[in-house]
């Protein structure tokens, strides 16, 4: 539905396009913006490791909130349907809450994500009037930020003796950029415009996935059931990501 609504607003500002597709031969600059719908986030574990409340230790999953970003790339063109480029992007997706996991633990945040990918493209040239279909697909590195976590709403849990009345229990991340492996797999539409030669406005879908586990540093403050404060540090566990992105942009090659 939401890569349908993209495609028809594709179709309607390239009315005036022509059908005069043909491969890319030479460099080439291009941009896109659109929507990042990302998947649930395993949280493989939120710990702490000393003071009162030592011995915590909880799984679940973090979900998130429709977001945004877009990309830019630089390529060359084969003439023979093939392209290569290099991609750099940036993405953002607010948190909206931790689920699952044996304690009952609300979050909250924003994670970015930004890198560089190496993308390989084929171009379908000549096989729909108007339209030239392209696939791909990448790798490279993404650095995941993970950033103003909030974690409340624990309900009548002790650690060690010592009880956390309810609600008294908030965790807050450090925010630290983790580097880790990524991958994509890129299927697109681009429209050539006749009147501008070597200018085309693309539409496409992108699945972007992460590898490995990411660990940021936490700091956990709370009330105990008899009104003292309870204060630790521990840590924050989060598995791969994976975002399905839909963008809408241009591309323009230096023919």
């Amino acid at each position: 539905m939401l890569f349908g609504k993209f495609l028809l607003g594709a179709v309607v500002i390239a009315l005036p396009f022509g059908a005069s597709a043909q491969a890319v031969k030479g460099l080439y600059l291009g941009a896109g913006l659109g929507i990042d719908l990302h998947s649930d986030e395993a949280v493989k574990n939120l710990s702490i490791g000393n003071g009162p409340l030592g011995g915590l230790s909880t799984t679940g999953n973090a979900k998130f909130d429709l977001g945004g970003g877009g990309l830019l790339n630089l390529g060359y063109g084969f003439g023979n349907g093939f392209r290569a480029e290099a991609q750099f992007n940036y993405f953002t997706n607010k948190s909206d809450g931790f689920t699952g996991g044996s304690v009952p633990l609300h979050g909250s945040g924003t994670e970015d994500k930004w890198g560089l990918m190496a993308n390989v493209m084929y171009d379908f040239v000549g096989v729909i009037p108007y339209v030239q279909p392209y696939l791909g697909g990448g790798i490279g590195v993404q650095w995941v930020n993970w950033h103003d976590f909030r974690g409340s709403n624990v309900t009548g849990i002790a650690f060690n003796g010592t009880a956390v009345a309810p609600g008294g229990l908030a965790a807050s991340s450090s925010g630290d950029s983790k580097a880790v492996f990524a991958y994509q797999a890129i299927a697109g539409l681009s429209f050539p415009i006749d009147s501008v030669p070597g200018l085309a406005v693309t539409t496409e879908y992108r699945f972007l996935g992460t590898a490995g586990n990411r660990s940021t540093s936490a700091t956990y403050t709370g009330t105990s059931a008899t009104g003292g404060t309870l204060a630790a540090n521990g840590k924050v566990q989060l598995g791969p990501t994976v975002d399905n992105i839909f963008l809408i942009g241009f591309r323009y090659y230096f023919h």
